[in-house]
């Protein structure tokens, strides 16, 4: 083959032309993934930083803000304690402060009641219905209000689960 025809050869231009295509594309998508990672990358730290802070995702707020008995770091603390726990222990440790705060809100209306009497004895003030049916303490009342505030935290880690 002469010079000639060599250069004016065209068979294999075809190969060329794909080897060339397939390099530009190859090319552009990798520039495309250099543009969209640092996106996701972001994207993903925040995710991250998100899951693995305590306060997790949740699909209700149910609960967690109307504790009056318990301080914000107490709230806080419960809440926290109630998401660490198993289901079986955590459906066990809400009967128990159901059961500890089962007068809590018959002894909200006592105290309510303008037939109530009240007496303090060492700082403690005594509580005794208009009928006289019922007394408690200023102590027991705190213990159950605390009780009746972890057992609504636990009821909604409960229902967040599905376990109702």
């Amino acid at each position: 083959m002469t010079q000639q025809n060599f250069l004016s050869d065209e068979s294999g231009a075809v190969t060329v032309d794909w080897v060339v295509l397939t390099a530009a594309l190859v090319g552009l998508g990798l520039a495309v993934m250099g543009v969209v990672s640092t996106g996701i990358s972001n994207q993903s730290q925040d995710i991250d930083t998100a899951l693995e802070a305590d306060n997790i995702i949740r699909t209700s707020f149910a609960g967690l803000g109307t504790t009056s008995n318990l301080s914000t770091a107490e709230r806080d603390a419960a809440i926290s304690t109630a998401r660490g726990l198993q289901n079986t222990d955590l459906q066990a440790d809400l009967a128990v402060f159901e059961g500890d705060s089962a007068n809590y809100s018959d002894w909200t209306n006592v105290i309510a009641d303008e037939n109530t009497t009240t007496s303090v004895s060492n700082g403690v003030t005594t509580y005794t219905s208009g009928d006289g049916n019922t007394t408690f303490t200023s102590t027991q009342y705190e213990s159950q209000g605390v009780a009746s505030d972890n057992a609504a935290i636990y009821a909604d880690e409960v229902n967040q689960r599905g376990l109702n």
